[in-house]
């Protein structure tokens, strides 16, 4: 992790940190505009949110990729670029629609992704909690049985009571990020309440402080952290809807091979996934243009060169899509 984090880290857990401002206004209109130009047929509504998927599908075996726009992109590299959180470009990204009464229960992101997540916010401001999992609930006593990975059951009124959990407010541009043990750990979520209490989350005066620059142009009917007092509670009314873009890194990418792709494939692992093909050599069409590899334990194939059709014994990929074996880039 880059040291000029440091001064971002929030909260008693050294892996999470709030960067209030990471995109400006204009960023935050155009990343806006192109999420909302998407055809309708990229949204998919669940029953408290909808979301877009880019980057591909992830999977058990990883992820069927398929290419960013230049758009995210954009956002992936500068992630990267700048915070050296993630190893490579992330190479996934989830945009999710809240509207001010949706919300999502507490749960992991899972282990296909590389243990880290980056969240960018638009929109409306909002509270997410950090909850820990049932098993660190466990070294501190607990005797619950351990449940799903993804989920705790618990809800989360009962699980903010545990004096390990805390919560951040999230305004408009900031990049929230946590990793390690924030992201093996605990649970996060966000309560399906249109009025949220944000006292005492621990990035409260960074969130503050660092966002009065958020305009009305940009959310029309947006007020930046509305705020009542009841008793000492802080209060967050959300009247607009919430857009998040979550990127993550899968390690594991499943590759469909076609006739002239000119993917830089040179120094990934490869290997077939399927009857029969794990273990089989991985040349490229032609002869003074073929790949050269060289073999690997676990009969994995490392690509020195290539050129264009990859073929697999006599499977050649340059057939039809449907015809295609998944090829895993370890």
């Amino acid at each position: 992790m880059d040291e000029n984090l440091d001064g971002f880290v929030v909260g008693s857990v050294p892996t999470v940190i709030y960067i209030p401002e990471f995109i400006n206004d204009s960023e935050q209109t155009q990343l806006y505009n192109h999420i909302y130009q998407a055809p309708i047929s990229k949204w998919k509504t669940l029953k408290n949110r909808r979301l877009q998927n880019w980057g591909g599908v992830v999977h058990e075996k990883g992820l069927i990729s398929q290419d960013l726009p230049p758009w995210l992109t954009r956002i992936t590299q500068r992630i990267h670029e700048k915070l050296g959180i993630f190893p490579a470009s992330p190479n996934h990204v989830l945009i999710n629609e809240y509207l001010p009464d949706q919300g999502i229960m507490s749960h992991q992101d899972g282990p296909a992704y590389f243990p880290a997540a980056s969240i960018l916010s638009l929109g409306s401001p909002v509270v997410m909690n950090f909850t820990p999992h049932l098993k660190l609930s466990e070294c501190n006593g607990a005797t619950e049985s351990e449940g799903s990975s993804q989920n705790s059951g618990k809800s989360t009124a009962a699980l903010l009571n545990s004096p390990s959990s805390f919560s951040l407010l999230l305004m408009p541009g900031s990049l929230l990020i946590f990793k390690d043990l924030a992201y093996s750990d605990y649970l996060h979520g966000i309560e399906d309440n249109a009025v949220q209490s944000f006292d005492g989350a621990v990035n409260l005066t960074k969130a503050v402080k660092d966002s009065v620059s958020v305009s009305d142009e940009l959310f029309p009917g947006l007020t930046c952290a509305e705020k009542t007092k009841s008793g000492d509670a802080n209060i967050l009314r959300r009247t607009t809807k919430r857009v998040s873009l979550t990127c993550r890194l899968v390690l594991k990418v499943l590759i469909l091979m076609k006739t002239g792709m000119t993917s830089p494939l040179v120094g990934k692992l490869m290997i077939v996934i399927g009857a029969g093909g794990a273990g089989k050599a991985l040349t490229y069409g032609g002869t003074s243009k073929g790949a050269r590899t060289c073999k690997l334990k676990d009969n994995s194939w490392k690509i020195l060169a290539y050129s264009r059709s990859l073929v697999v014994g006599s499977n050649v990929y340059g057939a039809p899509e449907s015809m295609m074996k998944p090829v895993r880039v370890v």
